[in-house]
């Protein structure tokens, strides 16, 4: 059998991809830990001891899964709240003494690469799209079978949620004034059918069909923008401490949502994309395709 793993670490959620390396990704299981690594970079750009550590915690119990899934390689990468640490070294030591398992840095334009290779298969034939909202990054990408363009956006939700919170109506407009300012350097990227990959969109995709994480649903779910905007309406109009109470919405999710629909409503505004399909497929996925191909 030849089967491998790879855990991403995000900024704010650390993910597990483990398959077979056959056509198509068989047998996979995946697995997520909500690290938050973003909101433990403090202002002098340094990690937190606890958030390090926490993080190293959870890739040391997604490395078990993935040993015990019969995984013979796993590789560990980290985006774009690791890029930004100036404590990055000394995060990559205690990951080792954690697991075992060495640090690669994912660029900008590889996050953007890897989301692409993961999600844009289930696209039809000609020009597609993908984008990726991170905790602190957002990725556009364009091409057909080859990219086109690339590119990485120093704005996502986490780091959105940081600058504004939205815990209101009145917090929509400040919040998608700062979202905007840094959108707006996208060019005007055109695909003829869209994919949306990452936290936000598989939550949102949760709550519009009202089921709790963890549910099966669809490979591709097509969302409107007015399904979007309906959405963070309806979040930043429950007081944070009821949020728990929308269907679909997990409570780890709850401060972060909004942030992360305000940027997908930038981006569509910007790129005027009116409908976008979600899947669950991410950059774990495109990774082990990447080495499926190698």
């Amino acid at each position: 059998m030849n089967r491998a793993a790879v855990i991403v670490i995000g900024s704010n959620s650390t993910r597990l991809l483990a398959a077979d390396l056959a056509p198509g990704l068989p047998n996979p299981l995946r697995g997520r830990e909500e690290t938050r690594l973003l909101l433990s970079l403090k202002e002098d750009g340094l990690l937190s001891q606890e958030g390090m550590e926490h993080t190293a915690q959870a890739v040391e119990k997604l490395c078990g899964l993935a040993a015990r899934s019969g995984a013979e390689r796993v590789f560990l990468l980290a985006t774009s709240a690791t890029r930004d640490a100036k404590n990055r070294e000394e995060f990559e030591r205690l990951l080792f003494k954690q697991s075992g398992l060495s640090l690669g840095l994912l660029s900008g334009e590889e996050e953007a690469r890897l989301a692409f290779a993961g999600a844009s298969g289930l696209l039809p034939e000609g020009t597609r799209g993908v984008l990726d909202i991170g905790g602190g990054s957002t990725e556009v990408v364009v091409g057909d079978r080859e990219i086109k363009q690339a590119r990485s956006l120093q704005m996502g939700a986490g780091r959105l949620m940081k600058m504004r919170r939205v815990d209101s109506p009145q917090d929509i407009a400040p919040a998608r004034q700062h979202s905007d300012r840094v959108i707006s350097t996208l060019p005007y990227l055109r695909a003829g059918h869209w994919a949306m990959v990452g936290g936000t969109g598989t939550v949102l995709m949760h709550m519009l069909l009202g089921l709790p994480q963890g549910s099966e649903v669809p490979e591709l779910f097509p969302v409107k923008k007015q399904d979007a905007e309906a959405m963070l309406r309806l979040v930043a109009l429950t007081p944070r401490e009821k949020r728990g109470g929308i269907p679909g919405l997990p409570p780890e999710r709850i401060d972060i949502m909004p942030t992360g629909l305000v940027i997908l409503l930038s981006v569509m505004d910007r790129l005027a994309i009116e409908k976008i399909s979600i899947t669950t497929r991410n950059n774990t996925d495109g990774f082990l395709i990447s080495l499926l191909q190698q």
